[in-house]
């Protein structure tokens, strides 16, 4: 059916097919052409790298298949004799051959001096537990880290001891507490507050695991902020809210590699099992790590040299101190393996919950023609995680960009003049992000700019006389009336009717009774009034929205035109 469509389409515009009479050619006689165009495709990865011999599909707007197939190794298609009726459409790319992978791999040899320095936070948080009655006098303190560090050697996962051991702090101070204390605690995302201290020490092993670590541990963070965000189990997000996940989700694996992070995604699940034992090994060994300190730091509080610096009180109250933390290390080896089942446990369900079946990510494009070229790319998204700093901070604290840091100082000095306290630098930049990315603002900036470098109109950014500036704005010729262009970044499913009435009555007092005042153009629009027909550009998506009609016939009723246009 589609090819007898675009034959009939190829012969309206004076085209030639095979049923048609054979007329001879008039020399000198005008040759029409030919209408057809063609689809460019491109992809890649988020580090700008091609990706090569993905699979695409080409859509109609309604949603028909019209042409599927590979690209090439420099990740490119391009899709010829294209009939003039699909200048728009939807495309999409999956199938990405190649295997997701880190883009960074963590050294085999350990580096003695970041060892050192991890083994000092560790034998500085076991004394800081004893700090406070010990001594006031910082140089009996260091002396004490030194001492046990010097007992302690070197080991090949000393980073990753360090970071477990951040999460088993508060396990350990929560096995500390009575159990009246205890119940006081609140649950978080229904799990006693017990088994959550353990989901976050388990996340943090799992983020030791080599190789694909710091993206398993990625994924999970930024489920768990989902979770955060909605408020609700992840069973109960709507269809639309999984694929929005899903897609956060892909787009923290891109932050990590590159590669198939889709079918990564759908195999975490078989891999959980395994991933859970190693980083209940890890758990261990940061486990072993705080006793072996602890213990140390109880013989070192009993050795000649204290004694001769501390009175025999302070030295059994540290004596104490340290008999707790083993009390409570204790417990926490005695219910390693039933946390690690039921965080197992947990962490399936919610992966389960929010990987369902397939998701494809489909976009907006445009064929291109004789008069205008269009090449359809899509470069995947790399998304930071939460909680992630991902190396934007220095060892000074301050970003290592410079173009950043000179920007946030701006963002100080003007909160200064305002009384206002500041931010700190990495919630800043989310914010920062935010309106420069994904604000509405930003996907209306956007799509503006996409209109306008595709010359859909013949004038864009038009201001007015009475301080209102007009999308795009094409002028009366050859008959046909002018056009007054608004463009709206929305989606129908998204919005009530009030909320769209109130857009097309924008357009009613915004642009009416004015000229132009646009210095842009001022030879060719300056001083004229501005007439012509009234249009509310907005995304072709909301071509499937349940309420269009519905939307169209408000705009009617006031005398306004809906047009969709690919963003």
């Amino acid at each position: 059916m589609l090819r007898e469509e675009w034959l009939d389409a190829y012969a309206r515009a004076g085209g030639r097919v095979d049923d048609d009479p054979i007329v001879p050619e008039v020399v000198g006689a005008p040759v029409k052409a030919c209408p057809l165009r063609r689809i460019d495709l491109r992809y890649r990865h988020a580090d700008g790298s091609p990706v090569a011999n993905a699979r695409y599909a080409v859509k109609t707007l309604t949603g028909n298949l019209v042409y599927t197939g590979s690209l090439d190794a420099s990740g490119y298609a391009r899709i010829a004799n294209v009939p003039y009726e699909l200048s728009a459409f939807t495309y999409e790319f999956h199938g990405d051959p190649a295997p997701y992978q880190p883009a960074l791999k963590p050294s085999q040899a350990p580096d003695p001096d970041a060892t050192r320095s991890t083994l000092d936070e560790i034998g500085s948080w076991i004394w800081g537990t004893l700090q406070g009655d010990f001594n006031k006098d910082q140089s009996i303190s260091q002396l004490a880290v030194n001492t046990l560090l010097g007992l302690i050697p070197l080991v090949d996962q000393a980073l990753d001891v360090r970071d477990i051991i951040s999460g088993l702090k508060d396990i350990i101070s929560y096995y500390e507490e009575s159990e009246a204390v205890q119940k006081k605690h609140e649950d978080v995302f229904a799990l006693p507050y017990e088994v959550w201290l353990w989901v976050n020490v388990f996340i943090i092993a799992l983020g030791c695991i080599p190789e694909f670590g710091s993206a398993i541990k990625g994924v999970l963070k930024a489920l768990l902020h989902k979770l955060g965000q909605v408020g609700k189990s992840l069973g109960k997000l709507t269809p639309k809210e999984v694929k929005a996940l899903w897609e956060e989700l892909v787009a923290v694996l891109n932050y990590f590699g590159k590669g198939n992070a889709h079918e990564f995604l759908k195999k975490m699940l078989g891999h959980l099992d395994a991933w859970m034992g190693v980083a209940a090994v890890k758990v261990k060994a940061g486990l072993d790590a705080v006793r072996t300190l602890a213990n140390h730091a109880k013989e070192y509080a009993r050795s000649r040299v204290v004694r001769l610096l501390v009175d025999e009180k302070q030295l059994e109250k540290i004596v104490r101190r340290v008999t707790r933390i083993n009390h409570a290390l204790e417990h926490a080896y005695a219910r390693l393996e039933a946390m690690k089942a039921r965080v197992n446990a947990w962490l399936r369900e919610q992966l389960e919950k929010a990987l369902p079946g397939k998701h494809r990510f489909p976009e907006n494009g445009a064929a291109s023609s004789a008069e205008h070229v269009h090449t359809n790319e899509r470069v995947q998204e790399a998304r930071e995680p939460p909680g992630h700093s991902g190396g934007l901070l220095g060892a000074d604290g301050k970003f290592v960009d410079a173009q950043l840091e000179a920007d946030y100082q701006k963002y100080v000095a003007r909160k200064g003049k305002q009384g206002k306290a500041p931010r700190d630098r990495e919630d800043w930049k989310k914010q920062r992000d935010y309106w420069m990315n994904d604000s509405p603002m930003a996907r209306g900036n956007a799509y503006n700019a996409s209109v306008e470098n595709r010359g859909l109109y013949d004038y864009n950014e038009v201001h007015l006389a009475n301080g209102k500036r007009l999308d795009s704005y094409v002028p009366a010729r050859d008959g046909k009336p002018a056009e007054i262009i608004s463009r709206k970044a929305t989606d129908f499913d998204d919005i009530e009717p009030d909320t769209f009435r109130k857009y097309v009555g924008e357009m009613k007092t915004k642009y009416q009774d004015t000229t132009i005042a646009s210095r842009k153009y001022e030879d060719a629009l300056w001083g004229k009034p501005l007439e012509g027909r009234q249009i509310l550009e907005v995304p072709s998506t909301n071509m499937g929205a349940a309420n269009r009609s519905a939307f169209e016939e408000i705009a009617r009723s006031q005398g306004v035109e809906i047009r969709y246009t690919p963003e």
